[in-house]
Parts: structure tokens; C-alpha cells; sequence
């Protein structure tokens, strides 16, 4: 078989190989529950407070959604924090608070988590320079 075949059934034979592996691994899980929205996702990222408590914060085209993991099987909405419509929203958390950009040149959305599992507050920022 020339060079060139054996290199593409090599790389095809490798293709399939992980594909059947990463199938074999996903064996060992199971789905807990679920929560649905009506509006789309566009991210998702996680927090865990001092306590040990576990929340899902949930990125919507119309908001944030800050959900209570802390029993698995009946995850819990805890606030909902609306926004301005947007396809694209990131969240990522440090300390406790959470910061929030679009690209809707709406500035960083920062989110106090220190009063979880009640409601929490925030503040919407623009920066100088910054969108």
C-alpha cells in the first residue's frame, strides 16, 4: 500500500478508535435530573459557596439564572437576574462574585454570591475603553 494510503486508513483506524473509547467511558454515567429553560443557553459555570453548597450559574439569551445544586436530583432556581438580549454571555466566578460580559458593549455585569441561597445583588459596570 503506497505512504500516502497508509498514513489516511492510520488516521481514519486512530479517528475511530478514541471515538470507541470515549464512548466506553461515558458508560459510567447518569443523568441526576434536569432543569429546563424556555429561552436559550449560552454558558454555564459553576460556584461553590463556604458552606460547600454547589450552584449552577446559567448564562440565557435574557439573563442569568443562578440554580442550587445541593440536592442533585431537584435542582432549585435561587434568583434570576435579567439582562439585555444577547447571543453570546460568559460568566466566570472569583472569590465570591461572579462577573458577566456580552457582546452587547453592555459593559461587566458583577454579582455579589455572598447572600446565596437568598437573593443576590449586582451591578452593572462600563469601564472607560472597555465594552
Amino acid at each position: 500500500m503506497p505512504l500516502k494510503k497508509t498514513c489516511i486508513f492510520l488516521g481514519l483506524w486512530l479517528i475511530v478508535y478514541i471515538h470507541a473509547l470515549s464512548q466506553a467511558a461515558n458508560q459510567n454515567l447518569s443523568l441526576v435530573s434536569q432543569f429546563n429553560y424556555t429561552e436559550r443557553l449560552n454558558d454555564i459555570w459553576g460556584y461553590v459557596d463556604d458552606a460547600g453548597t454547589e450552584y449552577a450559574l446559567v448564562g440565557l439569551r435574557n439573563g442569568v439564572s443562578i440554580v442550587d445544586l445541593s440536592d442533585p436530583s431537584n435542582p432549585e432556581e435561587r434568583d434570576f437576574l435579567p439582562g439585555v438580549r444577547s447571543a453570546w454571555r460568559d460568566l466566570k466566578t472569583h472569590d465570591n462574585f461572579a462577573y458577566v460580559s456580552n457582546e452587547t458593549g453592555d459593559g461587566i455585569r458583577i454579582i455579589d454570591l455572598n447572600t446565596l441561597p437568598g437573593q443576590v445583588n449586582y451591578k452593572d459596570t462600563t469601564l472607560a475603553g472597555i465594552n
